[in-house]
């Protein structure tokens, strides 16, 4: 064979490996575009930059699905307080069927008042939720003269008080998490109620306060620790939690409503965190906190008294107060008598809790 035919063979080797390589890219940017183009649902532009937003999660169990979501016909769908996108055509946007899409994902009021107030009793593993109405006798209920946003409230209560403080077993705190509405007793049990039905959950920690912050349950253990629940016990009789490395000797905390800021003291400094466990705030105050709707929004308790922000209000001693809360409307709250053991914001309805 002849040089020439040698170097004609090896150009057309060439020219067709050249081809091919050719085609392998121009196949390759073809499928990388459709990739694109299919995840487009998938990726929302935030202030220029991308961030994946997966919508759709396949689930059995609530194990399965992401923290603040809640397992419905093998679909995870936002749960209670999480942000949610509104739409036309039905009222819960992209929440479970059991929310309504109101900025937030939130319980829906077959009547809604301007006050729906409710009280609350557990008693042996059960809860009692009674409407409290305009219609119910009503004592020392009065709207503050100086602030129309400021309520003092008690009301009356048909059973009788002192048999509910010699209740063996009664709720110390509780907090709502997606479906559920979560009791923590003072025997160091958990009351778990999914609408209406209700079963009993032991833990591996004993435990003095609740708040649902960032989609998890978060707990100050009786050796004033900070913990959250791991979710993968969610669906069993037995919780287990996970110790969250923070400041020690915790006295109490508080989430603001749309559970992006917690807010964190022992009796040296009080620290708000945000969703990504960054601190935006530390200060030197042993001063007790309440938070509202965001974190602008909350009430001081301090020896001067109760302070409302961002109006940097006085509303007086907090010396008769035991208990308070801002509403979902930014509404405060006052518990005045002792009859009731706390006042509680449950599925954005003020609760008293006997």
């Amino acid at each position: 064979m002849s040089t020439g035919l040698i170097i004609v063979i090896i150009s057309i080797i060439i020219v067709l490996l050249i081809i091919f390589i050719v085609l392998i890219i121009v196949f390759s940017i073809k499928k990388s575009k459709n990739d694109n183009n299919n995840n487009d649902g998938d990726n929302i532009k935030n202030d220029g930059q991308i961030v994946k937003e997966k919508t759709d999660f396949f689930c059995i169990a609530q194990r399965d699905c992401p923290a603040g979501y809640v397992c419905s016909k093998g679909v995870c769908k936002k749960g209670l307080g999480e942000v949610c996108i509104a739409n036309d055509k039905t009222e819960n946007g992209d929440c479970h069927n059991s929310f309504v899409c109101d900025g937030i994902c939130r319980k829906r009021k077959p009547n809604e008042r301007k006050n729906n107030i409710r009280k609350i009793r557990v008693n042996n593993g059960n809860v009692q939720n009674e409407s409290l109405s305009s219609s119910e006798p009503v004592s020392g209920a009065a709207i503050s003269k100086d602030n129309p946003k400021i309520k003092s409230e008690t009301y009356y209560e048909k059973y009788h008080p002192e048999q509910s403080q010699q209740a063996k077993e009664y709720p110390v705190d509780i907090c709502n998490y997606s479906i559920y509405t979560v009791y923590l007793m003072n025997n160091g049990n958990i009351i778990l109620d999914e609408e209406g039905k209700t079963k009993k959950i032991t833990t591996d920690i004993r435990m003095t306060h609740l708040c649902n912050f960032n989609g998890y349950i978060y707990a100050i253990s009786d050796k004033k620790s900070l913990y959250h629940l791991d979710n993968n016990t969610l669906d069993h009789d037995f919780w287990k939690w996970k110790k969250e490395k923070i400041i020690d000797d915790i006295i109490d905390m508080s989430a603001t409503h749309d559970k992006q800021n917690l807010w964190i003291r022992n009796s040296k400094v009080g620290i708000l965190y945000d969703k990504d466990s960054n601190e935006i705030e530390r200060i030197p105050s042993a001063s007790r906190r309440i938070y509202g709707v965001d974190k602008t929004n909350y009430l001081v308790i301090d020896k001067k008294g109760i302070t409302s922000y961002p109006n940097s209000k006085h509303h007086g001693k907090s010396d008769d107060v035991i208990d308070l809360l801002i509403d979902h409307k930014g509404m405060i709250h006052f518990l005045t008598k002792k009859k009731y053991r706390m006042i509680k914001l449950i599925n954005y309805e003020v609760c008293y809790i006997v």
